[in-house]
């Protein structure tokens, strides 16, 4: 499943990709993986993820 959001650091996607980490879980139960998507770089992602504890589904960057 693709979750695409507006940029790292923004309030709103602090708060709604751990909503899909706490559930990934159910997902693989549906036999489907996440995968986060916005047009910030690698290394902002990198960052963001770090600074969330650490996601562990991927983010994708689209420049």
């Amino acid at each position: 499943m693709l979750v695409f959001y507006a940029l790292d650091f923004m309030p709103v996607c602090q708060s709604e990709l751990p909503a899909f980490q706490a559930e990934l879980a159910k997902f693989a139960g549906l036999e489907a993986e996440v995968v986060g998507l916005s047009t910030d770089t690698v290394f902002s992602h990198i960052a963001f993820q770090r600074g969330m504890g650490g996601l562990e589904f991927p983010l994708a960057a689209d420049r």
